[in-house]
């Protein structure tokens, strides 16, 4: 059996495909989204994905398609005119253009060469509306700790919003949700499920600057609005449109799974931070490969040959994946995740370092 180590679409969590196989036993996918058993299934979810992940009572949680048209919703529903994008990769670099393609006026902070955007060289203009943060950047490795996502939050002036893309840390890293304003992420990552499921966690700032911005223009978007969603899922649970029903289900049994295995979200934080802590000190004992960035869940390694290394883990049914865009040829990426235990980190590494002593 392959053990599966891309960043995403990621191995699916242990028990997913039972269970989604016995929601298409039961023929759960071909029920109203505005049935009753739908606003169950989803209520029971978004109850899981609360009490597992500790986001409060305050914040909206609203289903989308991806990652990407959480962006989307943030920018239409909280920006009137200007935006801040600090940008360390390719994703980040998506939120900038989807910010200029809603018709703001975008200000991207990035360094020319490609490293991190210290917490210090973070000053937006105290009349920036809405500063835009990629907390864990899938292409680089470049990442901003739940720590530092607190001091950038102290450096912005009060009245300006905090957005934060946490698709490829969701799952394995804690955070304090009300150190921003509007979170968002996808499942197909840390949360080991199929692709075609999005989260959006809105704030209690964030949806009233959305109601504002909904006075003012009527450029925030049809039926995912920030009134569009809340329209339909308050009191009911429910979409404005035909939603993924089995990746909602799966959701929560996901969330239910990881409570109970790691008890509460420190815990898996903590076991996160082990498995980074080992795959850190491995890397940092070779002389041809090196760890790229500071991400704990997305663990990019700078390599002089990673076709060779990953066609013989291949050989090996391991599997990793390659660099982003133009690293393909300098760099692998592996993916830390719940799925992933020490011992298939013991396994990785071991291999590893047997095909580079060959």
């Amino acid at each position: 059996m392959i053990t599966n180590f891309t960043v995403g679409p990621s191995k699916l969590y242990p028990g997913v495909a039972d269970f989604i196989s016995e929601m298409l036993k039961s023929e759960f996918s071909q029920i109203s989204h505005r049935s009753k058993e739908f606003s169950q299934a989803s209520e029971k979810t978004l109850n899981s994905l609360r009490v597992f992940f500790e986001i409060p009572d305050d914040y909206r949680v609203f289903y989308t398609y991806s990652a990407t048209e959480g962006m989307e919703i943030l920018m239409r529903n909280c920006v009137d005119k200007n935006s801040y994008h600090i940008v360390n990769g390719n994703f980040g670099g998506v939120w900038a253009k989807t910010g200029k393609a809603s018709g703001k006026d975008v200000t991207i902070l990035k360094n020319d060469d490609g490293s991190k955007i210290d917490v210090e060289q973070i000053n937006p203009p105290a009349e920036t509306e809405f500063v835009a943060i990629t907390a864990n950047e899938t292409s680089t490795g470049i990442a901003y700790s739940p720590d530092e996502i607190v001091k950038i939050k102290a450096r912005i002036s009060q009245e300006t919003l905090l957005g934060v893309d946490i698709t490829s840390s969701m799952g394995m890293v804690k955070y304090d949700w009300t150190q921003a304003d509007g979170w968002f992420f996808s499942v197909q990552k840390g949360l080991g499920l199929p692709a075609g499921l999005g989260i959006l966690i809105v704030g209690p700032r964030a949806w009233e600057k959305g109601q504002t911005q909904k006075e003012l223009t009527n450029n925030v978007g049809c039926h995912h609005s920030f009134s569009g969603l809340e329209g339909k899922m308050a009191g009911k649970f429910q979409t404005p449109t035909t939603p993924n029903f089995l990746d909602i289900a799966g959701l929560g049994f996901v969330s239910e799974e990881l409570k109970s295995k790691f008890e509460n979200i420190e815990k898996l934080y903590q076991d996160t931070q082990i498995k980074y802590k080992f795959l850190q000190d491995f890397f940092s004992k070779q002389d041809n490969l090196s760890i790229n960035g500071d991400s704990e869940t997305i663990i990019v390694v700078n390599c002089k040959d990673p076709v060779y290394l990953i066609s013989e883990l291949g050989k090996k049914e391991i599997k990793v994946s390659t660099g982003y865009g133009k690293n393909k040829a300098t760099q692998i990426r592996i993916g830390n995740f719940p799925v992933h235990s020490m011992a298939d980190m013991k396994n990785l590494t071991e291999h590893i370092a047997g095909i580079i002593s060959e």
